[in-house]
């Protein structure tokens, strides 16, 4: 498997481990698709962005459209 296929299977939630591929998948190679202040960043009103929090934003921002 290369890391493309990997990183699709991963994103796509087809790994038998009840989402941890993906959870870190998404967290570890996608950087945060913000800048500082931006109002649709889950974190910019806080200092320290747990990993939950960064992982349900970056997750939010790839399942919505293209802008």
């Amino acid at each position: 498997m290369t890391n493309w296929e990997y990183m699709q299977k991963a994103i796509n939630d087809e790994f038998d481990d009840g989402g941890a591929s993906q959870e870190a998948a998404v967290y570890y190679y996608i950087e945060c698709p913000y800048y500082y202040d931006d109002p649709k960043a889950k974190c910019k009103d806080d200092d320290n962005p747990t990993r939950e929090k960064c992982y349900a934003c970056k997750l939010e921002w790839l399942q919505t459209e293209v802008e």
